[in-house]
C-alpha cells in the first residue's frame, strides 16, 4: 500500500518560478514528434531504474490510458530480451537506461549507441527524445527526496505543510471528524467549543485559542432550526472569528455550508445563507465547502419523533458521510493554491440520490421504528426542496459510502 503522505509539501508556494520552467517542459514533450507511447515506455523505465514508486505508478497509469497492453507494460523492466517492442522503442529504452546508469569503463552514451539512435530518429526527433529524458531528470530530486504521493495528479500529489488549525465546533457531529482527519494528517489541532472554554458568541477564550493559528475551520452550528436565533449565532460567530483571527494573524477561514443554500428563503438554511455572506464580507480570506445532509442526520430525525411513528419528509437528498465531508473540508482548507477566480463554490455529496424518508426507513427497520413518508408541507422551502434545489450541482464531488453501505458498517 502506498503512502498517502509526501515527505515535503508542494514546492510551488515556496518556488513560484517553478511553474515557468515545468509547464514549457511539459509542452515540449506533449507537442513533440515522439509517439506518446514511446515517451511513456522510456519514462517508466527511468522510474524503475531510479527506484521511484511515484514515477512507475504515474507512467504505468499513463500507458494504460493510452490502451497499452499489460504484457508490454510489464516487459519494460526486462526489455533487453522482450520481443514486444519496436526497434525505435528499444533504442529509446536503451538511451534512457544508458543516461541513468553509471558506466565505470567509459562514457554512458557511446558513439555506437548514438549512431544507432540517429539511424532511427532525425535531429528534431532526437532532441525531443533528449527532452523526454531531461523531463524525468529535472524532477528526479523531487521524486526521490520530497516523495510526492503516488497516483495523485499534479497539484494534489503533495501533502500540505503541517499547520496549526483551530476547529470551531470541534465537539460537534462534523467537528469530531475534522479533528480526527487533521490529527491523522500530522497537523496541530486547537479544538474550540464551549467545552474547551471558547465561546464564539461572546468571544470568551478566542484570543488565547487563536494564538499562533494558521487556519480556522468553522463547523460550529446552532442547536435549533429557528431562523432568527440561528442567524444571530452566525452573525456573532462570524464577527468574532474575523476580529480575533485578524488580531492573531490567522491566514484564512474555511467554513462548512449546505448545498443549495443560495436558494434558501426561510429557516435554518436562510440563516446559513446569511452566515456565508457575513463571513465573506469580513477582512480575512474565506473558503467555503457546501455539503449535502449527513448520514448521521437521519438518526436525529428518528430521535425527534413523538410517539412510536417517525414522520419523515419524502424530499430528495444525496446523503453523505460526515467523515467524507471532513476529509474534503480539510483538503479545501489546506490547499496551498487559492481558489480560481470565478470558480463555483465546491460541493460534496454522496453517490446516490434518495428521499430522506427512504433513508429513514432503512434505519428505522434496524431500530424497530415505523417510518411514514410525508410531503414536507409546512417545512421551510419544502417546495424548493421537492424540485431538487438542495441536490448537488454538476460540479459537485460525489463520494461514498452511500447510506446503506455506511449503515451496514455501523456497530
Amino acid at each position: 500500500m502506498t503512502s498517502a503522505q509526501s515527505r515535503m509539501p508542494d514546492p510551488v508556494p515556496f518556488l513560484p518560478e517553478l511553474a515557468a520552467i515545468a509547464v514549457p517542459l511539459h509542452q515540449i514533450i506533449a507537442n513533440g514528434v515522439i509517439p506518446p507511447v514511446t515517451i511513456g515506455l522510456l519514462q517508466l523505465r527511468a522510474g524503475q531504474i531510479l527506484g521511484s514508486t511515484y514515477f512507475t505508478i504515474r507512467e504505468t497509469a499513463n500507458l494504460r490510458r493510452l490502451e497499452e497492453t499489460e504484457e508490454r507494460i510489464t516487459a519494460v523492466a526486462t526489455w533487453h530480451d522482450a520481443t514486444v517492442f519496436t526497434s525505435a522503442e528499444r533504442i529509446a529504452l536503451e538511451l534512457v537506461e544508458a543516461v541513468l546508469t553509471p558506466n565505470p569503463s567509459g562514457e554512458r552514451v557511446s558513439d555506437d549507441l548514438y549512431a544507432r539512435a540517429a539511424a532511427h530518429y532525425d535531429h528534431r526527433a532526437l532532441w525531443h527524445l533528449v527532452m523526454a529524458i531531461a523531463h524525468i531528470g529535472f524532477f528526479t530530486p523531487a521524486a526521490l527526496i520530497a516523495k510526492p504521493i503516488p497516483g495523485r495528479p499534479p497539484g494534489k500529489n503533495y501533502s500540505p505543510a503541517a499547520a496549526k488549525v483551530a476547529v470551531a465546533g470541534a465537539t460537534g457531529r462534523l467537528g469530531r471528524h475534522v479533528v480526527d482527519v487533521l490529527t491523522e494528517r500530522g497537523h496541530q489541532v486547537v479544538p474550540m467549543s464551549r467545552a474547551t472554554g471558547v465561546d464564539l458568541v461572546t468571544g470568551e477564550g478566542l484570543a488565547e485559542a487563536l494564538t499562533g493559528v494558521d487556519i480556522v475551520i468553522d463547523v460550529a452550528s446552532w442547536h435549533s432550526s429557528e431562523q432568527e436565533a440561528a442567524t444571530e449565532f452566525f452573525r456573532a460567530s462570524a464577527r468574532n472569528l474575523h476580529e480575533y483571527g485578524q488580531k492573531a494573524g490567522v491566514a484564512q477561514i474555511t467554513v462548512a455550508s449546505i448545498i443549495g443554500v443560495e436558494s434558501a428563503t426561510a429557516g435554518f438554511l436562510a440563516a446559513k445563507k446569511e452566515h456565508e455572506a457575513l463571513l465573506l464580507s469580513g477582512p480575512l480570506p474565506v473558503r467555503i465547502l457546501r455539503a449535502a445532509q449527513f448520514h448521521e442526520f437521519v438518526g436525529q430525525l428518528l430521535d425527534w419523533r413523538q410517539g412510536e411513528v417517525a414522520y419523515v419528509p419524502a424530499l430528495p437528498t444525496q446523503l453523505v458521510a460526515g467523515r467524507t465531508v471532513a476529509e474534503e473540508l480539510v483538503g479545501v482548507a489546506l490547499d496551498p493554491r487559492a481558489p480560481a477566480a470565478g470558480a463555483p463554490i465546491p460541493e460534496i455529496a454522496g453517490p446516490r440520490a434518495q428521499t430522506m424518508a427512504e433513508a429513514a426507513a432503512l434505519l428505522g427497520a434496524r431500530r424497530g421504528v415505523e417510518v411514514v413518508a410525508v410531503d414536507g408541507a409546512g417545512m421551510p422551502d419544502a417546495e424548493l426542496a421537492a424540485k431538487g434545489a438542495f441536490l448537488p450541482g454538476p460540479h459537485a464531488k460525489l463520494a461514498g459510502p452511500a447510506f446503506q453501505e455506511w449503515l451496514d458498517a455501523q456497530p
